[in-house]
Formats: structure tokens, C-alpha cells, sequence
């Protein structure tokens, strides 16, 4: 049951599409100082909010701060497929040929200040070939690739 000092501290949910997700950590926060198990609490915050809670998880998801724990780390990414990204560039552009075909003639003089935004732009183009042919691998180990 809802202690009064609890009910006291906390704000009525929002509509559906008015702050939801917010009040939801607020309720967390105050059912946490309240002294609340997340498995009391859980029942309790869901019968308070004015839709069902989406993902199913929202609440416990909102506990786990309330209580100062972190979220799980999961991985972002997929494993780099250092094989997919070779084939994917195999018949790309060199630098020399992104200097050759420069609208700007590229002098040795201007090269050296030039060469980060030719980095970039080869970095840029190797993105986009990678986007384009390796959709499995959306990480880009550059550093390693590079170094290779």
C-alpha cells in the first residue's frame, strides 16, 4: 500500500503523450525513498499511469536509476568484419587518385594543409562504400584498417 508521505511527494500522471516517461521516473524516485521493493513498487507505479507501460520494462527500466544503478551496457555494434571491409574497398580510390581527380589542382606545397580535409574526404567516401556493400558491418575500425 501507498504510504501517505508517498502520495504526498507524488504528482498525478500526465495524459498519454503529455510527459509520461517523466512522471515515470519521478513516481520511481519518490516509491525509492519511500523505501519500496521494485516488486512492490512495480504494481503499484503501473496502476498509477494513465497508459500501459511501453516497453513492458519501462518501470523496472526507471527503478534502476531511481536506485542509482546503471543500465546494462549492451553492445552497440556488430563485431568488424575486417574481411567485408577489405572486398568493400579493394577497388577503391587511393589518395593519390582523390588528388588527381580534384576540381582544386592540389599542389605539394598545399598538400600538407590540405590533407586533413582529403583524409576526411577519403574517410567519407570509404563510409559510403562500406554503408553500401557491407550492411552487416556498421562499425569502421579506421585505425586498424589504416594501420593494415
Amino acid at each position: 500500500m501507498i504510504t501517505e508521505s508517498t502520495l504526498f511527494k507524488l504528482k498525478p500522471c500526465p495524459a498519454s503523450g503529455e510527459g509520461v516517461h517523466t512522471w515515470l521516473f519521478h513516481a520511481a524516485c519518490r516509491f525509492v525513498e519511500a523505501g519500496w521493493s521494485d516488486e512492490d513498487a512495480e504494481p503499484e507505479i503501473e496502476a498509477l499511469m494513465t497508459r500501459d507501460p511501453n516497453p513492458p520494462s519501462e518501470i523496472m527500466d526507471a527503478l534502476r536509476p531511481a536506485r542509482g544503478e546503471r543500465r546494462r551496457s549492451t553492445p552497440r555494434w556488430s563485431p568488424v568484419n575486417p574481411k567485408a571491409i577489405i572486398e568493400a574497398v579493394k577497388n577503391g580510390l587511393t589518395l593519390s587518385e582523390l588528388v588527381s581527380r580534384s576540381p582544386e589542382p592540389i599542389s605539394s606545397a598545399r598538400r600538407a594543409e590540405q590533407n586533413s580535409l582529403l583524409i576526411r574526404f577519403s574517410l567519407a567516401i570509404l563510409c559510403y562504400a562500406l554503408a553500401k556493400q557491407v550492411a552487416s558491418s556498421p562499425r569502421i575500425h579506421v585505425r586498424s584498417f589504416a594501420a593494415a
